[in-house]
């Protein structure tokens, strides 16, 4: 096996950012992974204004988001099986240039007026195109830094894809303001062209950067169960899935909850929401820049366990308080422990699994995650059904997490020394 090799001066102390960021193939794919993490919903809004503009329904809408979630749900776990049998590097810029040329028809069809079910087929064959990029780029952390920057570059990495969630959206509604949605979507072609630039034009240390392959004769559907295997029968890594599992629900409920709790609880309205989402995204930026000091130590599942807690129960508590400022507070703490626990944990796999699963670990985690976020945004208005808006914050940001808590502790105990050594023999 060759792996990109992490040349660098050494900068005096390992795991930071700054010591993670001397070394120029993490550069390279971060740089490669924020460009095509924001790329990748920057259409979105154009998308929507043209199928609403057309339709007049936002049936087609939805249809459209769901289009885009629905590849990473049941696609990534195979996309990661891809992964760990080619070129990793070649992969990734394969998959930019896709995802260039299906945005560019999908520009061409919105011109002319397709059908919306045909814009909406194709929007999701781009995010098909994409769904490799995330366990891909992850993947290849391990060889772009020594051991002592894992920490930091998992944050890095992990970071720039939560951010670009918010960011990509973001930018591309900005865009609408001045351009038409043509402009937008011709927009999002050349970010997709800038990032296969991106390895194009650095692609010197990655030329022998050779994914381990996939088992020889192996289908690609044992594959993908060797990975899982590997994964839930490791519990320093089974354990700390269960709590990111956890913290995705929360977020996911967290739309409806904090709507209803702006409205019912705090009465204060539309202004009330946006500063309690405002407040959760300030609370996962600094859960991400100390991220990387909790991943450091030695154990990191007990602080895995207060960090999935903290992002659970301040929602539980969010129907006590009557002022804003305090729920304010509260949702950015909430926001502190879910990055934490995300990042944290995919830190942790990074450092355990044998590199040959890495890609077929982070596709099913990506699968887990999309799935987690879509079962907390269904569970949260079912629950208020139910139970009532404080009752449904009781199960979602508590219950939950003090049961995924439970079970990793008790997944850790049950583990035992075949299954640690079948790991190092993948």
């Amino acid at each position: 096996m060759s792996v990109v090799v992490a040349t660098a001066t050494d900068p005096g102390r390992h795991g930071t950012f700054r010591s993670a960021l001397s070394h120029r193939p993490l550069r390279t794919y971060l740089l490669f992974h924020t460009v095509i993490s924001v790329a990748q919903p920057f259409g979105t809004v154009a998308i929507a204004e043209a199928l609403y503009r057309q339709s007049g329904s936002a049936t087609w809408v939805a249809a459209a988001v769901a289009g885009r979630l629905v590849p990473h749900l049941l696609a990534s776990a195979f996309a990661g099986a891809i992964a760990d049998r080619v070129n990793r590097h070649r992969l990734l810029t394969v998959t930019a240039v896709a995802q260039a040329a299906v945005t560019a028809v999908l520009l061409v069809c919105v011109l002319t007026a397709a059908a919306p079910v045909v814009v909406v087929a194709l929007v999701t064959l781009a995010s098909m195109c994409g769904t490799p990029c995330y366990p891909t780029v992850l993947s290849l952390v391990p060889g772009a830094v020594p051991p002592g920057d894992i920490a930091p570059a998992s944050s890095l990495m992990n970071g720039a894809e939560s951010a670009a969630w918010l960011i990509g959206p973001a930018l591309g509604g900005l865009a609408l303001v001045f351009l038409p949605v043509g402009g937008v979507l011709a927009l999002n072609v050349a970010l997709f062209a800038v990032g296969a630039a991106v390895l194009l034009t650095r692609g010197c240390e990655a030329r022998a950067s050779h994914a381990v392959p996939g088992e020889i004769g192996e289908s690609m559907l044992r594959s993908m169960v060797t990975g899982a295997r590997v994964m839930f029968r490791t519990p320093d890594v089974a354990a700390p899935l269960l709590l990111v599992v956890a913290v995705n629900i929360v977020i996911g409920g967290s739309s409806v909850g904090m709507l209803l709790v702006a409205d019912e609880i705090l009465a204060a309205g539309e202004g009330g929401f946006g500063l309690l989402n405002a407040a959760l995204g300030v609370g996962g930026f600094l859960g991400f820049m100390f991220a990387n000091r909790l991943a450091a130590i030695g154990s990191p599942f007990a602080g895995l366990v207060v960090s999935t807690l903290l992002g659970g129960v301040p929602f539980a508590l969010l129907s006590l308080t009557g002022e804003v400022w305090v729920a304010a507070v509260m949702v950015g703490i909430a926001g502190v422990g879910c990055v934490l626990t995300e990042v944290v944990a995919l830190t942790v796999m990074l450092r355990v699994l044998p590199p040959g699963v890495l890609a077929r670990a982070f596709g099913i985690t990506d699968s887990l995650v999309v799935g987690s976020l879509l079962l907390g945004s269904l569970l949260a208005p079912a629950l208020v059904a139910l139970i009532g808006t404080s009752g449904s914050l009781l199960v979602v940001g508590a219950v939950i997490p003090a049961a995924a808590v439970l079970g990793g502790h008790h997944w850790r105990r049950l583990a035992v020394g075949p299954d640690r050594s079948a790991v190092q023999q993948q």
